[in-house]
């Protein structure tokens, strides 16, 4: 092996840049460096809005986005918390821009991350217009924000939401623009920055398709024949007896050479069988309409989410309890129904019938209000078990499954919502 020899002031020098770059690395933590929550001087201030579309989207079903509001820190580069309050959509039909207006405390928040917090009441503003002690922390899978407040690296993740449905003349794709109102607290010391309201945005678009005709199966009433028995008049020959009169032979004196009277034979009534109509009592078939009896309805979801019906619920079931308690989900049925529809398997049975919004958010609504039907309403039509089936069926991964769902087949949620909203009110529960 051949040595290399290094002049020992060279040596030295290298040694010395080792060591500094060691510490460098230490101080900041090597890979992983996280910046300092401290910063002076210029630096970049933004936030990052980001949307994700259902698509493609059949027309007359609901166009549905999820949103999603982040703080980078590559964004930020000053490291200022920051805050909102508002979060417009806009989609651009054909018949012209149909604004949602603020629908921030409509939306379900389906996560945060990174200390991020959303509350229902901002309080005070300070005079630059910062709100430093909302109150009413939101849960993860609630609804009811006012304002949420993002550290640096915080993120909040939306589901998904719709506030329109897709009409045949409109464009495709159609495209749509939500606006984020924020405004920067100002926290991490740089000296740029500025407490001005401000607005983000984020686009989104989804290729529209036109609905194909499926043939189902869709029960009808329909009268049955029931035989009954009918008496009716049938004429039968019964002989009866009818007296006659019969003269008798009577001989008679006559003078001589004058023919006498030869008695002759002079017909005589005799007796005859005449027929006389006598009712008698024989069955007839005659059909007549019975009505098959009217499937009983159940309630709407604006029943079960008044206070006052609470005590209704039924089947171990409370407003409280969570969607994957209540329809009995696994682990991974759950998983794999947050990522087909975008709702929080462990948003509460309230939440899931309160909040607004159209697509899955509307379609939870009328299931979750089948659930308790079926729990409370003696002769329902749907059970629990077909229910809690059906919907792990038309959420999962494969498209071709089907359920059968009061006579009618179904393969996606929105089918099986229709179904179920078809069998609500007149409500039988006071």
């Amino acid at each position: 092996m051949r040595l290399i020899s290094i002049p020992f002031r060279t040596a030295l020098i290298y040694l010395l840049a080792a060591a500094m770059l060691a510490g460098m690395w230490a101080a900041n933590g090597g890979l992983s460096a996280q910046p300092a929550q401290a910063v002076t001087g210029n630096q970049d201030h933004g936030i990052s809005v980001t949307k994700n579309c259902t698509s493609p989207t059949i027309v007359g079903h609901a166009y549905s986005c999820a949103f999603k509001v982040i703080n980078s820190p590559l964004v930020d580069t000053a490291l200022d918390q920051l805050e909102f309050t508002g979060v417009t959509d806009v989609v651009n039909a054909t018949s012209g821009p149909q604004n949602s207006g603020n629908v921030i405390a409509s939306l379900t928040i389906a996560s945060y991350t990174g200390g991020t917090q959303c509350y229902t009441t901002a309080g005070a503003a300070d005079s630059n217009g910062v709100h430093s002690a909302p109150t009413g922390a939101v849960a993860a899978g609630g609804t009811g924000a006012n304002i949420c407040i993002l550290p640096s690296g915080g993120a909040v993740q939306f589901a998904s939401f719709s506030h329109y449905n897709v009409a045949a003349n409109d464009p495709n794709p159609l495209t749509d623009t939500v606006s984020v109102n924020w405004r920067d607290q100002c926290t991490g010391g740089s000296s740029n920055c500025s407490f001005l309201a401000e607005i983000g945005t984020a686009p989104g678009s989804s290729a529209v398709q036109t609905p194909t005709n499926t043939p189902t199966n869709t029960p009808t009433r329909t009268p049955t024949n029931t035989p009954t028995n009918t008496p009716t008049n049938t004429p039968t020959n019964t002989p009866t007896n009818t007296p006659t009169n019969t003269p008798t032979n009577t001989p008679t004196n006559t003078p001589t050479n004058t023919p006498t009277n030869t008695p002759t034979r002079t017909p005589t009534n005799t007796p005859t069988n005449t027929p006389t109509a006598t009712a008698t009592n024989t069955p007839t078939n005659t059909p007549t309409a019975t009505p098959t009896p009217a499937p009983v309805a159940g309630c709407s979801p604006g029943f079960w989410k008044q206070p006052q019906h609470f005590d209704s619920y039924k089947g171990g079931l409370t407003p409280n309890t969570t969607l994957t308690v209540a329809f009995g989900f696994t682990a991974a049925q759950a998983t794999q129904f947050q990522a087909s529809t975008g709702i929080n398997p462990n948003e509460t049975l309230l939440t899931a019938l309160s909040t607004g919004g159209g697509g899955a958010i509307a379609d939870m609504r009328h299931i979750v209000d089948a659930l308790l039907n079926s729990t409370a309403i003696s002769g329902y039509p749907v059970s629990r078990a077909t229910l809690d089936a059906a919907l792990i069926i038309v959420t999962d991964t494969n498209p071709t499954n089907t359920a059968v769902v009061n006579g009618v087949t179904v393969t996606n949620i929105d089918q099986l919502a229709n179904v179920l909203e078809g069998l609500e009110d007149p409500c039988p529960l006071d």
